[in-house]
């Protein structure tokens, strides 16, 4: 798999925060050939380490997109933000393309190259995690933290740095 093809792949997972474990589990799949250690802490990051200095550098990269949980549901469903920043940006009285997984709420995958462009929803950390795995993949040691919950008041990367520390 190319570097755009796991953009799209990781673009197209609906990984709300706090519901970000089908994603995990693909990079985790991902990952583990090139890592030496590998595991998921008990709030769910992924956590990789390769060489005997991992602690000297570490990325981190969130997994993370920004949705919405069902309030509401049935005819017409409502939806809440998972923070205020996230509550700020609901699209009130608008129709959007959801993806609905159980309680949370994502924009619909829309993935596409258009005029050498490419556009899709959670564009920006999809980016960073295809950069951090492929650092991850060049370097001989140091560790990669791809963490859960960033849109929850970085949770998982307050987390995943009491697990390293780095």
């Amino acid at each position: 798999m190319d570097n755009l093809q796991l953009l799209e792949t990781i673009c197209s997972f609906p990984a709300v925060s706090g519901n970000e474990a089908g994603l995990i589990k693909f990079l985790y799949q991902k990952l583990k050939p090139i890592s030496e250690k590998i595991f998921t802490d008990r709030i769910g990051n992924l956590i990789c380490y390769k060489g005997k200095n991992f602690r000297k550098i570490t990325v981190f990269a969130h997994v993370d997109k920004i949705g919405f949980l069902l309030s509401k549901s049935g005819e017409k469903p409502e939806a809440v933000g998972l923070s205020v920043e996230v509550e700020n940006k609901l699209p009130h009285n608008k129709k959007i393309d959801a993806v609905i997984n159980g309680f949370y709420i994502s924009y619909q995958p829309n993935f596409k190259i258009k005029n050498g462009w490419v556009v899709s929803q959670g564009l920006d950390n999809a980016l960073g995690l295809v950069a951090a795995i492929e650092w991850f993949k060049r370097i001989k040691s140091g560790s990669l933290a791809l963490t859960v919950q960033e849109e929850m008041k970085f949770s998982g990367a307050l987390m995943a740095a009491k697990t390293i520390k780095p």
